[in-house]
């Protein structure tokens, strides 16, 4: 990899395809940083790197490239352009979803901070 100063995009793709397997966003970061590739200017560089993941993902944005493939929530891969040629599998349906996770016997959150910060006595407990 080179020393020059790249913008975002080319940060992250050079990061990844060096890198061969997948690295989450907090990783290719610090290894942008490591290796001088850009400035990590702000004071949440790793939320600026997701930030462009998503629009990387996204085929309506202008930065969309389809050779970055998410892996899980906040992790990506390089995939070379040949394996790019495979037709994309299908979103699954939300029910389907619902199966697959009571099946693999993974917890589902529905709303992890739910009432977070209500006040409880401005909260009718009763029933209706």
């Amino acid at each position: 990899m080179t020393s020059r100063s790249m913008d975002w995009r080319e940060a992250i793709i050079a990061v990844l395809q060096d890198a061969g397997h997948p690295l989450h966003y907090q990783t290719i970061t610090v290894i942008i940083g490591d290796l001088g590739l850009r400035e990590l200017s702000g004071a949440t560089p790793a939320t600026t790197v997701s930030s462009h993941l998503g629009s990387m993902m996204n085929p309506e944005h202008s930065m969309f490239d389809r050779r970055i493939k998410k892996i899980s929530r906040g992790v990506f891969e390089f995939v070379e352009p040949s394996d790019t040629t495979q037709e994309p599998e299908p979103e699954p349906e939300a029910d389907e979803i619902d199966e697959e996770l009571i099946e693999s016997g993974d917890r589902i959150i529905g709303v992890p901070a739910y009432g977070l910060y209500w006040e409880k006595d401005k909260v009718n407990w009763g029933r209706g």
